[in-house]
């Protein structure tokens, strides 16, 4: 049964009174650049290490 009531499992600790902060647009925004600076340079190692690995055979052959 759901009374609709948070109950503190830990009695001693008062629960948050307000929200955590919200991160502004700026930072945000560089979040998402430094993602796709880290995406675009795994996918670039990735596709290297895959180009690498095709030379590799084709000189054996």
């Amino acid at each position: 049964m759901q009374t609709g009531r948070v109950i503190s499992l830990y009695p001693q600790r008062k629960l948050p009174v307000k929200a955590p902060a919200r991160p502004s647009r700026k930072a945000v925004r560089a979040f998402r650049t430094a993602a796709a600076i880290v995406d675009l340079t795994v996918t670039a190692a990735i596709g290297v290490g895959v180009l690498v690995c095709f030379g590799l055979v084709f000189t054996m052959l």
